[in-house]
């Protein structure tokens, strides 16, 4: 597995499983999201194929499509996506039709599908998403 930023409390939980190799990318601390992007972080994800990948987004559109606020954000996410075997996209309720600025490049045979707590009711970006990918409503 491939982690950035925040995640690093997580990836040393996984270094503690034998059996799974668990990578952490530097790069430029973000505040806002408390995650590592950047020219450096990229090229390291370019490096690596991995069995599973997943990434957040910084919102889901009308469309479906799943958004970030800069553009060397929305693009490492996309390499992350690509470098999965399987890749997910988490987002939580709120992200659904939050405008965010830069397009997350996804094609489709990319995703294995989107992870939310819940599908808000009545919601554009909530439907589009539904019908575009495969979505699993994770439990607490």
């Amino acid at each position: 597995m491939i982690w950035t930023g925040f995640q690093f409390a997580i990836g040393l939980m996984l270094a503690r499983t034998k059996t799974i190799k668990t990578v952490l990318i530097g790069g430029e601390i973000e505040a806002n999201d408390e995650a590592a992007f950047g020219l450096d972080a990229m090229e390291i994800v370019r490096k690596y194929r991995v069995d599973l990948a997943f990434i957040g987004a910084g919102g889901i559109s009308d469309d479906g499509d799943f958004t970030d606020y800069t553009r060397i954000a929305a693009e490492q996410r996309a390499l992350m996506l690509k470098s999965g075997q399987k890749a997910y996209v988490l987002a939580d309720r709120t992200k659904f039709s939050r405008r965010t600025p830069v397009v997350i490049d996804v094609a489709a045979q990319q995703m294995t599908g989107l992870i939310t707590d819940a599908l808000p009711k009545d919601d554009p970006a909530a439907k589009s998403a539904k019908r575009r990918w495969p979505v699993i409503l994770a439990h607490a």
